[in-house]
């Protein structure tokens, strides 16, 4: 069992900021919510990396009932095309 330290994110995050446009540049609309348990995303903001969990609207999550849809995943690897590229251009 793992302790994880909270955090927040906010609108001027670069983090935040880099999803957000990225999302936006798809035609997603991004949406922020509180989480609970523990990601890699704890352990990095605990040594000031800026970081941000994406959800990846998944079904029955941690059950053996989970899955994502093709369409879901198609969405969340255009998304990483799309911050991979933005990241290269900069």
């Amino acid at each position: 069992h793992t302790e994880f330290e909270t955090y927040t994110l906010d609108d001027t995050d670069p983090a935040t900021q880099r999803v957000k446009a990225a999302l936006t540049e798809l035609g997603l609309t991004p949406e922020m919510h509180p989480s609970g348990g523990g990601t890699d995303g704890n352990v990095f903001r605990l040594h000031d990396i800026s970081a941000v969990v994406i959800g990846m609207a998944d079904h029955n999550m941690h059950t053996t009932r989970e899955y994502v849809t093709i369409p879901d995943m198609v969405d969340a690897a255009h998304l990483c095309e799309t911050l991979l590229r933005r990241s290269a251009n900069q």
